[in-house]
C-alpha cells in the first residue's frame, strides 16, 4: 500500500506541476506506465480519494 500512496504523491505532483498542459499528449496509462503502477489500482485510489478518476483529474487540469 505504501508504494501507491507515493505514486499517489507523485501523480499529483506531475498535475500541480502542469505536465498535463505542457504535455498534450499525455494520458492517465502513460503517466501509470512512468510511475510503474497499475492504471486499474491507481484509478480506484483516485476515486476513492478525490471521486475523480486519473482520466478526469487530467482533463480538468486542462480545462477540458
Amino acid at each position: 500500500m505504501e508504494t501507491i500512496m507515493k505514486n499517489f504523491e507523485r501523480f499529483a505532483h506531475l498535475m500541480e506541476n502542469g505536465a498535463a498542459v505542457i504535455n498534450p499528449y499525455l494520458n492517465f496509462e502513460t503517466v501509470c506506465r512512468v510511475l510503474k503502477e497499475s492504471p486499474s489500482d491507481l484509478n480506484d485510489l483516485l476515486l476513492e480519494e478525490l471521486g475523480y478518476s486519473g482520466d478526469e483529474i487530467i482533463a480538468s487540469y486542462r480545462g477540458e
